[in-house]
């Protein structure tokens, strides 16, 4: 008798009272070979962004900057983009309800970007009223820089040479967050 993966049987078995014939066999002790898998991982959109890779060189020192992850925004509730951005050192939410905008800590206008493309102000003074135009439900990461002169060479060219925004710059990254 035989059936893969187990010791085959020959000899002598005796009849059960039912007619039928009982068979034990053996299985054999499998070893199979290690097998590796070497595949690139996925980048996430903040990884490909260089969200990420900016956080760590801001942790280093190389300009200052604040950071809002995905995970402070999962564990911050808020409904509006401006909730997020209240309180912190490098900005001012302006205003209240719709019409919120950023400004830098001298009241000048901050030059905005969601996900690489800088909002043009819809009014005269510059100010671009962030609750209008990003969802925070969209929202997965944000980074802030107090000039344009503190924000990472990546992120300069992103501002260009418009009169507003060089008293700042906030990156707006959307997608999912994880």
């Amino acid at each position: 008798i035989r059936r893969m993966g187990y010791s085959p049987f020959s000899g002598r078995i005796g009849r059960s009272t039912s007619g039928t014939l009982e068979v034990t066999l053996r299985a054999f002790a499998q070893t199979l070979t290690a097998v590796s898998v070497v595949a690139p991982g996925s980048r996430t959109p903040l990884e490909n962004a260089g969200f990420y890779v900016r956080m760590i060189r801001a942790q280093r020192g190389a300009y200052s900057a604040e950071f809002v992850t995905p995970e402070e925004l999962d564990a911050r509730q808020g409904t509006r983009m401006s909730d997020f951005l209240r309180g912190r050192r490098v900005l001012k939410v302006a205003g209240s309800g719709r019409g919120a905008f950023l400004t830098g800590r001298g009241g000048c206008p901050i030059s905005v970007f969601v996900d690489g493309s800088l909002l043009r102000p819809l009014v005269p003074n510059g100010n671009v009223p962030v609750d209008d135009l990003v969802d925070v439900n969209t929202v997965s990461a944000v980074e802030m820089y107090g000039s344009a002169a503190q924000a990472p060479a990546e992120l300069v060219p992103l501002v260009g040479t418009t009169k507003y925004g060089s008293c700042g710059v906030v990156a707006i990254w959307t997608g999912g967050r994880h």
